[in-house]
């Protein structure tokens, strides 16, 4: 009988997006939720956990010890600093790969596990898996192919590509949903045997129903507002933009319908180019009185938000999980 070794310490790779960055900005939402609260889960049952992520300051700490017992962020060098598109990051993954082992080698650590996080950290521990003799798992978060065939894009990029190639060699692949597991089939031909279904979570202690009217009065609202709300990163698949289209034909067809409406958007920092396009339409369409762009804000200050709103609204074109549907549904009045 083959005994199954025990798991006491985790190398996490979260290349481009980090555990501690703020929600809502560049490149930063569920994955950074569930990277986060992951490992101080596993450092709370008694795990050593390493999460390797992109270093985009050079005043920032190279080891972070803030998320709990048992829990370091180590950041290391992949190309310059600053935020960066993963597509731009390509061709650093050897660069990363390299910091990885180097710190592994000085610290003594060795891992029982690598758990990679999108498909540039997984291009990272397919480079690793070559010197380290250990599990690999893999999750992708959003697939390359599916995004690709919403925005009418070629099938075939250097991201599908290297999707392609994680899938042939992982151990194990964790998928959030049974849709991702047939996208993962019909898309990428992945071995079934291979794909583990497991569910996002939500910190129950955090969000959890709160009083409704401490939640008004949290995130500015006056008596008679109405907040229609949208949590997430701001890019074009999420579709931000139907829901100002739809204030417009509301306003046109029946106004009084919208008396005390405000539509709340929370995530994307100033600057956020999709942000600059959306504020721009909300005036074009004549409906920025009713839109209000809020910005980034801390993961602790969402409960108020969804506990206030009278509806979340979601008209992504593509969500792989869609982790603030879970929360909200949380804070739902009963």
């Amino acid at each position: 009988m083959t005994s199954v070794r025990p798991i006491r310490s985790i190398a996490i790779i979260s290349m481009h997006t980090s555990p501690l960055a703020v929600l809502g900005g560049f490149k930063t939402g569920g994955m950074n939720v569930y990277v986060r609260e992951l490992s101080r889960e596993l450092g709370r049952r008694g795990m050593q956990v390493d999460v390797f992520t992109r270093r985009e300051s050079a005043i920032e700490p190279e080891v972070d010890t803030s998320l709990g017992e048992n829990v370091r962020v180590i950041r290391l060098r992949a190309g310059g600093y600053g935020p960066a598109d993963p597509s731009n990051l390509i061709g650093t993954a050897q660069e990363f790969a390299a910091g990885i082992h180097k710190y592994s080698a000085l610290h003594s650590r060795v891992y029982d596990v690598m758990y990679s996080h999108y498909w540039l950290s997984g291009m990272v521990a397919d480079i690793l898996r070559r010197s380290w003799d250990v599990p690999w798992v893999q999750m992708f978060h959003t697939l390359g192919a599916m995004k690709n065939r919403i925005a009418n894009q070629p099938m075939i990029d250097p991201r599908v590509t290297a999707e392609m190639q994680i899938v042939r060699h992982a151990d194990r692949i964790i998928a959030a949903t049974q849709a991702e597991l047939h996208q993962l089939l019909w898309l990428y031909r992945v071995d079934r045997r291979k794909v583990s279904i497991v569910p996002p979570g939500v910190d129950t202690t955090q969000f959890k129903p709160m009083d409704r009217d401490i939640a008004r009065a949290l995130v500015g609202l006056c008596d008679g507002d109405k907040m229609l709300l949208f949590v997430g990163r701001l890019e074009p698949l999420k579709a931000v933009d139907i829901l100002l289209r739809a204030l417009h034909d509301l306003h046109t067809i029946e106004p009084s319908v919208l008396a005390g409406v405000r539509l709340m958007v929370v995530g994307g920092e100033a600057g956020n180019p999709e942000r600059v396009r959306l504020h721009a339409l909300a005036e074009q369409l004549g409906v920025s009185g009713y839109v209000q762009f809020v910005g980034s804000r801390d993961h602790a200050s969402l409960p108020a938000f969804y506990a206030a709103a009278e509806a979340l609204i979601m008209p992504s074109d593509y969500e792989s999980f869609g982790m603030v549907a879970l929360e909200a549904w949380r804070l739902a009045r009963r």
